[in-house]
């Protein structure tokens, strides 16, 4: 007796079911056809904004490359930078510089400063021209 009232509420389950499925695949029919009327009518529009969306992207993408090759030429450069500031410090760091500097000022100091603090040096006289008041220049005329 279940299994017959089982069988009849899935029969009426599946009648109904048909009946909804019906009545819904109509209405989805009428809005479907107003869509497409609308996107009939606005079809160049759609493809015109379309294809500018993909020349935007296009003209992006080219920018792109282009701020990626200047992002390399700038990771270049600033290898190189680190590399020769490296090489800058391990030659500060080394014997030869930190010797170096006091010999080459010492002999800077023992060629050039002391001869010529010792050597008289002849000082130019100039002539000193005065340069007259406007009072003088009004007589004058």
């Amino acid at each position: 007796m279940a299994a017959k009232v089982f069988q009849i509420i899935g029969a009426v389950i599946i009648v109904l079911s048909v009946l909804i499925a019906v009545a819904v695949f109509y209405f989805l029919n009428k809005g479907l056809k107003k869509v497409n009327k609308v996107l009939k009518d606005n079809r160049g529009d759609v493809s015109k904004d379309l294809l500018t969306g993909l020349d935007g992207l296009k003209e992006a993408e080219g920018q792109l490359e282009v701020v990626t090759a200047v992002t390399e030429t700038v990771k270049a450069g600033m290898r190189s930078g680190i590399a020769a500031a490296d090489k800058l410090v391990v030659f500060v760091k080394s014997s030869a510089f930190q010797m170096g500097v006091p010999v080459a000022m010492w002999v800077m100091l023992v060629f050039v400063a002391i001869p010529r603090a010792l050597l008289p040096r002849k000082k130019k006289k100039k002539k000193a021209t005065p340069i007259p008041p406007p009072s003088w220049e009004a007589a004058a005329k």
